[in-house]
């Protein structure tokens, strides 16, 4: 399903390619008769989704960091979240981590092609060391799991019913499965995008397919029980996942990488999210649109970065009430992303047929 939806928004984007995609995408299908309702729809619920998806990563580079307070038995420092001395740590920090972020798409355009060429070498980095020594360091320490294990073992930490359950953890990954639209939303930036951006978003769709799944099934056959995964009740599991294949010394390199990798993401998501919020503010849709769709003298819309840092930070408030209210407004706020391109797909096809017709 991924695929088909990559192949349909690549299409779509090769014969518009325009920033903010999507939003405009969506008015293009519903011709004149609803148009506009379907692209007023797909503006908000973009904005939502990409605003949102940055002030989550900020919150996960804290709860890497934070975590490793469990790993070595830190008892000085609270790290449970549901005490609130660690919620105000993770908020404290996480809003420094979205400054950051923010900072780093305010350097000029023709420098930050070092940010994108960072990310990805980051990214491969990660890649490549889970591939390798994560295996390695698994051999060493507990052993791989079967094929029962992987293929039919179950975990419900939910308190909800099976079927719920299964709603859940979609909702839990659904940051897997979005993002590869974001070539199409700087679009007006990239030299014959009709070709390069459709292409970006076609391409980076395969590769998540081609190399998630594989690498889904090395991380299943290299989990320890899940009595030792949640055993020390991290915040983020996955730092007591590489202490326990790695070593409590040598986890600590995979994770500030990951760190690193994630303040990375962040700004390029930022690009991304920034440029969408400009192309619905310049056609006015937002709220004091006329300020946020002014650019810097340099070209960047530095007022929509602004915008982005203002949502993330009123978002990342939240964790001080509850963790589970912020992680909530995170995983719904994936859905809109979804509903906008079946949104988009559904209505190409039924168009094109009534107009064929």
């Amino acid at each position: 399903m991924t695929l088909i939806t990559a192949a349909v928004l690549a299409e779509i984007c090769s014969a518009l390619p325009v920033a903010g995609s999507t939003y405009f995408w969506a008015a293009s299908v519903g011709g004149l008769k609803y148009g506009r309702l379907f692209g007023f729809l797909a503006a908000w619920w973009s904005t939502t989704a990409w605003a949102t998806f940055v002030a989550s990563l900020a919150q996960v580079v804290m709860y890497f960091a934070l975590s490793e307070l469990a790993i070595f038995n830190d008892e000085s420092f609270p790290h449970d979240p549901n005490d609130l001395k660690f919620r105000m740590a993770v908020w404290a920090g996480a809003e420094l981590i979205l400054a950051i972020m923010i900072g780093l798409n305010l350097i000029s355009p023709g420098r930050y092609k070092l940010i994108f060429r960072g990310a990805t070498a980051l990214i491969m980095l990660d890649f490549f060391l889970n591939v390798i020594w994560l295996p390695i360091g698994v051999s060493r320490t507990y052993g791989f799991q079967n094929a029962k294990f992987v293929f039919t073992k179950t975990f419900n930490g939910t308190g909800a019913p099976p079927v719920w359950n299964w709603l859940l953890s979609f909702f839990a990954v659904g940051g897997s499965l979005v993002g590869f639209d974001a070539s199409g939303h700087i679009a007006e930036e990239t030299h014959n995008a009709s070709l390069i951006a459709a292409r970006g978003i076609w391409w980076s769709a395969f590769m998540s397919c081609l190399l998630g799944f594989p690498f889904v099934m090395l991380l299943l056959f290299c989990t320890p029980s899940l009595d030792r995964l949640f055993g020390l009740n991290s915040p983020q599991p996955m730092v007591q996942f590489y202490a326990l294949a790695l070593g409590q010394h040598g986890h600590i390199a995979m994770n500030v990488i990951i760190m690193i990798a994630i303040i990375f993401n962040g700004a390029v998501s930022t690009v991304a999210a920034s440029r969408l919020v400009y192309a619905i503010a310049r056609d006015g849709i937002l709220p004091f649109s006329g300020y946020i769709r002014q650019v810097a003298p340099n070209g960047q819309p530095r007022n929509a970065i602004y915008v982005i840092w203002a949502v993330g930070s009123i978002l990342l408030v939240t964790v001080l009430a509850s963790p589970v209210a912020f992680n909530s407004l995170v995983s719904a706020a994936g859905m809109p992303t979804f509903a906008c391109w079946a949104l988009i797909a559904c209505n190409t096809h039924f168009y094109a047929e009534k107009q064929r017709s």
